[in-house]
């Protein structure tokens, strides 16, 4: 696990660019796996500043989760639901799935 974090830091620190003038704040939840001492020397090192949330609150303080994300998604199952009761999946294509979903 502390690998893919490592992987996931090389990459982010890659892209991002931070620096001394414009440092990066990642809001990461209280995983064992964002600790390892090789991502606390490359974060220092590079100009990141980490906001760990407390554990098990991290549902809370994402509020797009609650206000669009879930109700989107419980839409999406209700839609692909009646789908499979309303046509045959052979006559189902890309092009067809706008209207379904709109």
């Amino acid at each position: 696990m502390d690998n893919i974090f490592l992987l996931w830091l090389d990459h982010f620190i890659k892209h991002v660019k931070p620096t001394e003038n414009e440092k990066i704040l990642p809001i990461l939840d209280n995983h064992s796996s964002h600790c390892p001492i090789g991502a606390i020397e490359q974060i220092r090192e590079n100009n990141i500043v980490v906001l760990s949330l407390p554990p098990h609150i991290s549902h809370k303080m994402q509020p797009l989760d609650k206000t669009f994300s879930l109700p989107s998604k419980r839409l999406m199952r209700s839609n692909v639901n009646g789908l499979c009761y309303t046509i045959q999946p052979k006559e189902l294509h890309n092009m067809m799935l706008g209207q379904y979903f709109a």
